[in-house]
């Protein structure tokens, strides 16, 4: 997928209007971008023997790229033949902190894309990890509980 704007030139200049160039190359955080080129590393403990600090792997995240999708890319890119659900996958923020993208959430609008060069890193899930989706079911077996228990569905 080529720019228009790829080459230096803009539109106007392409068609010869005789406007000056002016290089308007896309920011990865344009409003109007349906895909982002972001940067995936492996967390250190999936690096095996490699002895370097950080190896990132550029990955194309589209606007109907879900979370898993996205790792699987990230594990295509590099070369880990695993599952996609042994795996989690965070963005990290600018202060050093990570951002966990939700299991079953498009990772193009869950991600904190207003930064010039966004970063993820793949990390192996821990047995016995829950889905945030067993979470819920917890609430929800609660709620039901109270129903059961008073006859009557308490709203909270």
């Amino acid at each position: 997928l080529k720019d228009d704007n790829e080459s230096g030139t803009t539109a106007d200049s392409a068609h010869g209007s005789g406007a000056s160039s002016i290089n308007k190359q896309r920011s990865p955080v344009d409003a109007g971008a349906d895909c982002y080129i972001v940067r995936v590393t492996l967390e250190k403990s999936l690096q095996g023997d490699v002895n370097y600090e950080t190896l990132y792997k550029s990955v194309k995240l589209e606007n109907c790229d879900r979370t898993r999708d996205l790792i699987k890319k990230a594990l295509a890119k590099h070369n880990v033949n695993a599952s996609a659900d042994q795996f989690s996958i965070v963005q990290i923020l600018p202060d050093g902190k990570q951002l966990q993208l939700p299991e079953q959430a498009n990772a193009f609008y869950a991600a904190a894309n207003r930064m010039e060069k966004m970063t993820f890193m793949l990390k192996k899930r821990e047995l016995g990890s829950t889905p945030s989706v067993q979470r819920s079911d917890s609430r929800m077996s609660s709620n039901l509980s109270r129903w059961s228990s008073t006859g009557t569905l308490a709203f909270v």
